[in-house]
């Protein structure tokens, strides 16, 4: 971890994957004074903790007095984006095979809608296709060349192209407790909003069509006088 004197560096790679994080979960980029006033609402509306105005500010560079956030801000952050914590969220980070930041686009997961189906793949040739229901929750609807089995239940807060794909909790046969899961850890993952599936076409009545050509074609067929 990219520290000075014991403190974390504001413009490490760790500090900056989590921003881009809140970026991805928030929707959109964190620039201006107004957005860190929703950003402090929204952490606060949804998962119930407190982040200052100019924490965040700091957080971001745009306030530079020198301070470095604690480790308890860092915490709330990760659990916005869906990690138990801090170490959590480093934990995750340092397991990835390659020193790239968390750059490039992405799924917000929670801006889905329910059986909305997204496919991911990953070297070498392996590949999910994943439904959305709800509430950051997705299920494994295939699975080609993955550990991964169909069934198998997550939540997923973001996703993003060219970096590791973090699943937690997730409900796999055969294990007793939820656990958690990285997909692509070289190499990073691709990920893809599949439309939707469209309904099956109106039952054709050319059955019923046939079926009284049958009728009046047949050789016992006789026409009822009243």
């Amino acid at each position: 971890m990219t520290k000075v004197k014991g403190v974390l560096k504001k413009d490490g790679k760790e500090l900056t994957a989590l921003r881009k994080c809140v970026e991805t979960q928030i929707g959109h980029s964190i620039k201006n004074s107004s957005d860190f006033a929703e950003l402090s609402d929204t952490i606060q509306n949804e998962i119930r903790e407190y982040v200052s105005v100019n924490t965040l500010k700091r957080i971001w560079n745009y306030i530079n007095d020198g301070n470095v956030p604690s480790n308890s801000t860092l915490s709330i952050l990760s659990r916005y984006v869906g990690f138990n914590d801090w170490d959590s969220f480093l934990t995750n980070l340092d397991r990835t095979a390659t020193s790239q930041e968390f750059i490039g686009d992405g799924i917000r997961c929670d801006m889905l809608n329910e059986d909305d189906r997204v496919e991911v793949t990953w070297t070498p040739n392996r590949k999910i296709v994943i439904r959305y229901t709800g509430e950051n929750c997705f299920v494994v609807e295939e699975s080609v060349n993955s550990k991964l089995a169909v069934g198998d239940t997550f939540r997923c807060m973001c996703m993003f192209n060219q970096q590791p794909l973090f699943l937690d909790e997730l409900i796999h046969e055969g294990f007793d407790k939820p656990m958690s899961y990285i997909c692509g850890k070289k190499g990073g993952v691709n990920v893809a909003l599949l439309p939707l599936v469209p309904p099956p076409p109106p039952q054709s009545r050319n059955w019923f069509v046939n079926f009284c050509k049958s009728i009046n074609s047949d050789d016992d067929y006789e026409e009822q006088s009243v």
